[in-house]
C-alpha cells in the first residue's frame, strides 16, 4: 500500500492511495481501501473507514483528510478464490497557517464532488471537510452543517445498500454530528440527534445499518 504524497494539509491536499506488489496465482485481484486516524502500531479493526467497494481499481485518489496527525491507510486485496490480503502504510496531515473557513470549505468540498467524482470520493471529502471545521474546538454552524448533509444525499450514497457504503455515509454523518457540536470525535449514529432538520437523514443511515445487521 502507498499513499502519495506522503504529508499534506487537512482538507487541502488530494491523496492517492495505490495498492501493489502483489503475488498471487488465482487473478484477477478486486481491491479495496479503508483508513483511520492513528498510527498503525494502534490501528483498531472497528475503526476502519471504508472508502471504496471491491474493485479491480488499483488506486484510490482525491482523498483529503479533516483532521491533523498520522492516519493510517490500509489497502486489500482479494482474489478469485475469495482469500483477502491486507497491507497498510501511513501519512502525516498537517494544519495550515491559516485555518480554512466555512466558505472556504464548501469550495473545497464543490470541487472534490464535481463532474466525475464518485459517491465514494464525494462522501470522503464531505467528512475532512465536516472534521475540518472542527479542528480548533467551534461548532460549525446549522447551515453549514445542512449544507453537509444534503451533499451526502446528493453523493447518491445512500441508495446503496453494500456495507462499504454504510460505513463511508454513517462515517460522514458521525463527523458532521461532531462538527455542529464542535467536537473532534465521531459520537455515533443514534447515540444522540442532527439539527431537526438532518433527523431523517440519520434515520436513513441508521435503518441502512440495520437491515444489514438483519
Amino acid at each position: 500500500c502507498r499513499i502519495f504524497p506522503e504529508t499534506g494539509e487537512i482538507a487541502r491536499t488530494a491523496f492517492r492511495l495505490d495498492s501493489m506488489n502483489w503475488e498471487d496465482d488465482d487473478l484477477p485481484l478486486d481491491h479495496r481501501f479503508s483508513w483511520q486516524r492513528g498510527a498503525m502500531d494502534a490501528v483498531v479493526a472497528s475503526k476502519w473507514t471504508i472508502l471504496s467497494k471491491w474493485s479491480q481499481a488499483t488506486y484510490f485518489e482525491n482523498l483529503i483528510i479533516g483532521k491533523p496527525g498520522t492516519v493510517s491507510l490500509r489497502a486489500e486485496a482479494r482474489d478469485t478464490l475469495g482469500s483477502v490480503s491486507a497491507a497498510m502504510t501511513e501519512g502525516s496531515v498537517t494544519l495550515p497557517e491559516v485555518a480554512p473557513s466555512e466558505s472556504d470549505l464548501l469550495n473545497i468540498l464543490a470541487t472534490m464532488t464535481g463532474e466525475g467524482a464518485t459517491g465514494f470520493t464525494a462522501v470522503a471529502a464531505i467528512t475532512a471537510v465536516a472534521g475540518a471545521s472542527s479542528v480548533g474546538g467551534a461548532a460549525a454552524s446549522s447551515e453549514f452543517a445542512s449544507s453537509l448533509v444534503d451533499s451526502v444525499a446528493g453523493s447518491g450514497i445512500l441508495d446503496d445498500p453494500t456495507p462499504e457504503a454504510i460505513s463511508s455515509s454513517t462515517s460522514a454523518l458521525d463527523t458532521i454530528l461532531a462538527s455542529s457540536r464542535g467536537s473532534s470525535d465521531d459520537t455515533g449514529i443514534g447515540s444522540t440527534e442532527l439539527p431537526a432538520v438532518d433527523i431523517d437523514l440519520a434515520d436513513k443511515a441508521a435503518d441502512f445499518v440495520s437491515n444489514i445487521a438483519s
